[in-house]
């Protein structure tokens, strides 16, 4: 998630903003979040653009944490609670509160099941690379969807889109929650 979009790949700068003009987003960049609910995060992973805004969200002793690190003034670290963890609800409900319309989320598999589990999730863009790879019961590599039993009510996705570059794919699809009516 480093540095505005545009500059992640120069040939769809001119697309990127059309599609961002096309939802109604104004910004010339989108912002940042990060979610650590421990705080432990390196410098290294923040995005250093002043032109970048960024939000780490964590909780009241991360925060502690963080605010003892040297940041830049582009950098807003926002508590969202006590404990060890951060209800996903509450950082979705974060995000609307502050204007956000559209929050795509790049994170890892624990998040992304409790967004799943909560039927947050309207789309879902999957990249697949022609590496296979096995695991066995020694290894830590996790799945797409960590700590949540999604079945049997899991989301069923439709196809929206498909891309080929070289020899990856990269599948666009919207979902079906069947537990619930409306993601409003």
């Amino acid at each position: 998630m480093a540095g505005r979009r545009p500059h992640a790949h120069p040939p769809s700068a001119r697309g990127y903003a059309a599609w961002r003009r096309q939802l109604g987003l104004t910004a010339a960049s989108p912002v940042t979040v990060i979610v650590t609910a421990s705080g432990s995060l390196e410098p290294r992973h923040v995005p250093m653009d002043p032109g970048t805004s960024v939000i780490v969200v964590t909780t009241e002793s991360g925060a502690r944490r963080l605010r003892r690190l040297p940041r830049a003034g582009h950098v807003e670290i926002a508590s969202l609670g006590e404990g060890d963890s951060i209800a996903v609800g509450r950082i979705v409900a974060f995000l609307h509160a502050r204007g956000f319309r559209l929050v795509v989320s790049e994170g890892g598999p624990a998040l992304f099941g409790e967004l799943l589990a909560g039927g947050m999730v309207d789309e879902v863009f999957l990249t697949l690379a022609p590496q296979l790879a096995g695991r066995s019961a020694a290894s830590a590599r996790l799945s797409l969807v960590e700590d949540v039993s999604l079945a049997p009510a899991a989301p069923w996705g439709r196809i929206q889109g498909v891309m080929r570059s070289n020899d990856h794919l990269f599948l666009r699809y919207e979902l079906s929650h069947p537990h619930r009516e409306d993601l409003s």
